[in-house]
C-alpha cells in the first residue's frame, strides 16, 4: 500500500489512509481454499509467522492478530506516519504478537532472518516499479517457508487495461503541473474527460472505473491511480513472475472465483471448463467478465491431503450467518445453484444454523454421515460462501480469549474510522474473520456504551463530511425529515441488525 522511494514510482505525498481488513488475507480464507482444492496449507490453530508487506495503516494485520493470539504478525511500510498510526492501533487493542517496522523492502530482504508462513501484499504488485517487484521476490524466494503461502492482489488486465491511456494522459497533466493540489488534479482531469467523451469512447469500463475514483476522496484517488508505474497484470504474467520465487498457484482468494466456472450459466460455463489448467481456466473467465480486480493465493511446494484429511477439516469447520437474507439468492437460483440447494447436507446446514454458530460437523450430527458426500459438502460450504450468507473459521467457535481480543480491537477500530464514505471493517471471534458494518451499526454500538445521540452524532458526521444523508434511497436536504427517519432506523436496528452482530461476537 505504501512503498515508498524516489524511483519506486509509487505516489508519496501523503498516507494511504485505507482502514481494511482484506477477506482474502485471512488465516480462515486461507484455510478454505486449501481445504476446496485438496491442499495443505499452514496450520493456523498452533504457531505460525504472518508478514504484511506495505502494511499501511495496518488494520488488516491488526485485526487478524486480535483473533489469531498464535501467530507472530509482522506489518512492513515505508510510510512512517502510516506505521505510527498501525502501531498505535495495536496498542489501543492490547496485542502483544505484532510489530511493525518503517523500512523499503529491500531493507527488509537484507536485514530480516524470520521466516513466515503467510505474506501478504495487498495493493502492491501492480501499483509500484519493477524495482520493487524485484525486491518483493526477494522476500517471498528467501522468507517465505516451504508450505507458505502468498496473498496478492492486482489490477486485472482484462478489466482495467482500457484505462491505460486516460492514465497516460493524467501523468501527462501530472508533469505540466507537478505543484498542483490533488483535488484540483482531479477535478482538471475529470473535467478534461467530459470535455473530450472520445478518450473513453470506446472503453465502458475505464469509464466506470475512473468515475467511481474522480467521485472518491483525493487520498484513495492519488494512491490508487497516481502512481507512474500503475500497470495491470494478467493472472498469467503473474504466475510466471511469482515462479520465479518457486510459487505455484493455489487458487482465487474470492470464493465466488475460486471455481471460475461453477456459478456461471452456459455457454461461458462449458468455455471456461474446455481448460484444465487452473490458471488457463481462471484466465478465460477474466477475458469473459473483465474481470477488474483479483485477490489470489499462491503457494510454496503444494502438498496434496488426502481425501479422509478433506472430509475432516470440512466437518471441523465451523460456520456462522452473516446475512441470511442472501439465502434468497439460493431460493431464486437455476442451474448448478439449484442442484447444491437440493442436496440434503445444504438444508441441514441452513436449518441448523438457524440456532447459532456452528460446525460442519455439529450442523449434521444425527445424521447417517457416511452417506453424505464429501464433495457434497464441499459444494453446500462453497454456495454459502459465494451468496455471501455464512462466514467460515477455523478451530473453536468461542473461545473467551480471542471474543476479548476481538472486542478490544473492534472498540479501537471504530474509534479510529467511523465514515459516512465507506463501511468499518470489524473482526468476528466466531469465524476469525472481518465482518463489514454501515456507519448506522457503528453509531448504533457506540451508542450501546457511550452516552450519545445517535441521530444527532450521525447528523453531525454527515455535516463534517459534507454528505447529504439519504430517505428512501433520496437525498433529503430537511434536517427534520432525517432525522426522524434515522430516528426508526436506529429505533428497529436492535431487532434487525444486532442479532447477526451478536451471533459473529462482534457484540456481547
Amino acid at each position: 500500500m505504501s512503498e515508498v522511494s524516489s524511483g519506486h514510482a509509487y505516489f508519496t505525498e501523503t498516507d494511504y489512509e485505507v482502514f481494511n481488513i482484506f477477506p482474502g488475507m485471512c488465516p480462515a480464507a486461507i484455510r478454505f481454499a486449501g481445504l476446496m482444492t485438496g491442499i495443505k496449507t499452514p496450520d493456523f490453530e498452533q504457531s505460525f509467522d504472518f508478514l504484511d508487506l506495505g502494511c499501511g495503516q495496518g488494520f488488516a494485520s491488526n485485526a487478524y492478530a486480535a483473533v489469531y493470539p498464535s501467530g507472530r504478525f509482522v506489518g512492513v511500510d515505508m510510510a512512517e506516519g502510516a506505521i505510527l498510526g498501525a502501531r498505535k492501533l495495536a496498542e489501543e487493542a492490547g496485542l502483544n504478537n505484532i510489530r511493525f517496522e518503517v523500512a523499503t523492502f529491500a531493507d527488509f530482504a537484507r536485514n530480516t532472518t524470520q521466516k513466515f508462513d503467510v505474506i501478504g501484499l495487498h495493493g502492491i504488485w501492480t501499483w509500484v516499479g519493477m524495482d520493487v517487484r524485484e525486491d518483493a521476490l526477494e522476500i517471498l524466494r528467501t522468507l517465505l517457508k516451504p508450505g507458505g503461502v502468498v496473498y496478492i492482489s492486482t489490477n486485472s488486465a482484462y478489466g482495467r487495461d482500457q484505462a491505460k491511456p486516460a492514465h497516460a494522459l493524467l501523468m501527462a497533466m501530472r508533469r505540466a503541473k507537478p505543484d498542483e493540489d490533488v483535488a484540483d488534479l482531479m477535478k482538471r482531469f475529470g473535467d478534461t474527460l467530459k470535455q473530450n467523451p472520445t478518450i473513453l469512447e470506446n472503453a465502458p469500463r475505464a469509464k466506470a472505473f475512473l468515475e467511481f475514483l474522480i467521485n472518491g476522496s483525493a487520498n484513495f484517488f492519488s494512491h490508487e491511480y497516481l502512481s507512474s508505474a500503475w500497470s495491470p497484470v494478467s493472472l498469467a504474467d503473474l504466475a510466471a513472475d511469482l515462479a520465479r520465487a518457486d510459487l505455484s498457484f493455489l487458487a482465487s482468494a474470492n470464493p465466488w472465483t475460486l471455481n471460475p466456472s461453477q456459478f456461471i450459466n452456459e455457454p461461458h460455463r462449458s468455455f471456461v471448463e474446455a481448460f484444465s489448467d487452473p490458471i488457463d481456466r481462471a484466465t478465460a473467465y477474466d477475458a469473459l467478465m473483465g474481470t477488474e480486480f483479483r485477490t489470489d493465493l499462491f503457494i510454496k511446494g503444494p502438498q496434496v491431503i488426502t481425501p479422509e484429511e478433506q472430509r475432516q477439516m470440512v466437518l471441523a469447520t465451523p460456520l456462522a450467518f452473516k446475512n441470511k437474507s442472501r439465502l434468497q439468492l439460493v431460493k431464486d437460483g437455476r442451474g448448478e445453484v439449484a442442484r447444491i440447494a437440493a442436496n440434503a447436507s445444504y438444508s441441514l446446514i441452513c436449518e441448523r444454523l438457524l440456532q447459532g454458530p456452528c460446525t460442519i460437523g455439529e450442523a449434521l450430527s444425527g445424521t447417517e454421515l457416511e452417506a453424505i458426500d464429501t464433495q457434497d459438502l464441499l459444494d453446500s460450504l462453497h454456495l454459502l460462501k459465494v451468496v455471501g450468507a455464512v462466514s467460515s473459521g477455523i478451530g473453536a467457535i468461542d473461545d473467551p480469549e480471542i471474543r476479548a481480543r476481538a472486542q478490544r480491537f473492534n472498540a479501537a477500530a471504530l474509534a479510529v474510522h467511523a465514515s459516512l464514505n465507506g463501511t468499518t471493517p470489524l473482526i468476528s471471534p466466531v469465524c476469525r474473520g472481518p465482518v463489514t458494518v454501515s456507519i448506522i451499526d457503528s453509531i448504533a454500538i457506540r451508542a450501546e456504551k457511550e452516552p450519545i445521540d445517535p441521530v444527532a452524532t450521525l447528523l453531525k458526521v454527515a455535516a463534517k463530511e459534507r454528505v447529504s444523508l439519504q430517505v428512501d434511497g433520496v437525498a433529503v436536504e430537511d434536517a427534520e425529515a432525517v432525522a426522524k427517519s434515522y430516528r426508526r432506523t436506529f429505533a428497529a436496528w436492535p431487532l434487525v441488525r444486532r442479532p447477526a452482530l451478536a451471533s459473529l461476537g462482534v457484540l456481547s
